[in-house]
């Protein structure tokens, strides 16, 4: 997805957001389903994978499974300390295993941050779920340009940064649709419906309107402001999201 040029259509146009496709993944990944989803990932002699602890599904007899230490800035953004590692310990070039998203309606997100504006991606807390070798995920400040972003713009201060020139599996919730912008182009964004932004995007909130339409039109008091260059992906059904839907069925 990320090496797509832009889709902008007729001169002038805003940018077309586009839905993930399943060929967007790297060779060697099947996905399964269409929410709730899961992948598999064959692994050659001696391949590793990295992926959060507990999402392991399934795997083939010839795969190793150890927990292996992350950082402790993992823990501040979102992961635990330790995560999963799985390595083919044997000479059979198709072992496997099984990992499923870790958020309710999950799905998957494959992107190497090698091929994205500034070689980087800004990650909501949680957001990573599994990587090759050769990918590294740290903790990392929300690059905001104001105070008022910091606070209101539906991402925590404290958020992962995912770098490296290797696959990465982000998951989210819903449908995910991703936008590429070009310098000085904007992107309005519900705030919690973020999931991750190329290091190159300025990340700010503005106010919805007037104070009517804060209290009523049921959109909040910001919205976030994503400027390109650089890459967006945006889900759907956040996690908040479906937390206020059980609410208001357990209130009727």
């Amino acid at each position: 997805l990320a090496s797509r040029p832009p889709d902008r259509g007729l001169a002038g146009m805003a940018p077309k957001p586009r839905v993930m496709q399943r060929g967007s993944f790297p060779s060697g990944v099947e996905v399964h389903g269409e929410k709730y989803m899961a992948m598999t990932k064959t692994l050659l002699p001696g391949e590793s994978y990295h992926a959060e602890r507990g999402s392991m599904v399934w795997m083939s007899d010839g795969v190793e499974m150890k927990a292996s230490f992350g950082s402790f800035g993992a823990m501040f953004s979102g992961e635990n300390l330790f995560k999963t590692t799985f390595t083919n310990t044997t000479n059979n070039d198709s072992e496997f295993v099984g990992i499923g998203v870790n958020a309710p309606m999950g799905s998957l997100i494959p992107v190497n941050p090698s091929s994205l504006d500034g070689g980087a991606l800004n990650v909501k807390r949680g957001g990573w779920l599994a990587n090759a070798e050769g990918a590294e995920v740290t903790a990392a400040f929300l690059p905001t340009r104001s105070a008022a972003a910091c606070c209101c713009g539906g991402m925590s201060p404290l958020i992962q940064k995912v770098a490296g020139n290797a696959d990465v599996v982000l998951n989210a919730g819903g449908t995910i649709v991703q936008v590429d912008l070009l310098p000085g182009e904007e992107l309005v964004v519900d705030t919690g419906s973020v999931v991750a932004f190329s290091s190159n995007v300025q990340f700010d909130v503005r106010q919805v309107g007037s104070c009517d339409t804060c209290c009523f039109a049921g959109e909040a008091c910001f919205n976030t402001v994503l400027t390109g260059p650089g890459t967006v992906y945006v889900q759907t059904t956040g996690y908040d999201k479906i937390k206020s839907m059980f609410v208001r069925v357990v209130d009727n």
